[in-house]
């Protein structure tokens, strides 16, 4: 495309190539995945479903990063002497609150995040612990948001994956009190604010309003992702 276009008062020209058909934007994709005892039949689905969804958008030539952040009402934790994971990281040390290692991989290349995924599969930690029904999903997304390495100009696609509603901050959620400083997750409305413009959410749970929880579905609504309901065996 030539166009004539005016510099510092001067008449000039300028042109503009077209645009490759391979050229893609690069994408950094997410999973925050409830790992709890309640998702026991669902999260090796789960697990597969999302190594094969990486593997079909690696092969398409599209310049993705993968990062996952397993939580209950805590994430990014390890067991104390946890010794499974080399891929799998922990900022925090488990409590007796919610004993299971949570951790998490930064956004990383597809083979370093199927290696991760194979020793969360391995370990005895999926599909364990959690105690009460709603966990900590706002938390563990407002974590990711805050720390995982994003790339400057990258798509950021977080898709959020939970069976209960989650804990966040309420006086009606006695639960919360007693949580880390750390673990506290936000109000749902300072959540959105905090996507607003930068990501979008896709939800895999149920539509459930329980009060004084958060439906997982506002998250997709608000955001224009899409929302699908947890399926029984986990496959998506």
């Amino acid at each position: 495309i030539d166009f004539d276009m005016t510099v510092d008062g001067e008449p000039g020209e300028c042109e503009v190539g077209p645009t490759s058909e391979t050229q893609q934007a690069p994408v950094d994709g997410v999973f925050v995945n409830d790992t709890t005892a309640s998702m026991s039949g669902t999260v090796n689905g789960i697990a597969d479903s999302i190594s094969e969804f990486a593997s079909s958008v690696a092969e398409r030539g599209v310049d993705a990063r993968f990062s996952m952040i397993t939580y209950g009402d805590e994430f990014a934790t390890l067991s104390e002497g946890e010794s499974a994971y080399s891929v799998g990281q922990g900022e925090f040390t488990a409590s007796a609150r919610d004993s299971s290692s949570r951790p998490y991989v930064d956004l990383v290349v597809l083979e370093e995040f199927e290696a991760f995924l194979a020793e969360v599969k391995a370990s005895n930690d999926l599909g364990a612990g959690g105690g009460d029904g709603p966990e900590n999903t706002l938390g563990a997304l407002r974590y990711a948001l805050e720390t995982l390495s994003f790339r400057h100009g990258a798509a950021r696609v977080l898709v959020a994956i939970g069976d209960n509603p989650a804990h966040t901050i309420d006086p009606d959620d006695s639960f919360t009190a007693t949580l880390d400083e750390q673990f506290l997750p936000p109000a749902g409305d300072d959540l959105l604010s905090s996507l607003d413009g930068t990501a979008v959410v896709h939800v895999v749970a149920h539509d459930e309003d329980r009060e004084p929880f958060y439906n997982l579905k506002g998250l997709s609504d608000a955001t224009g992702g899409a929302f699908i309901d947890l399926p029984a065996d986990g496959v998506v």
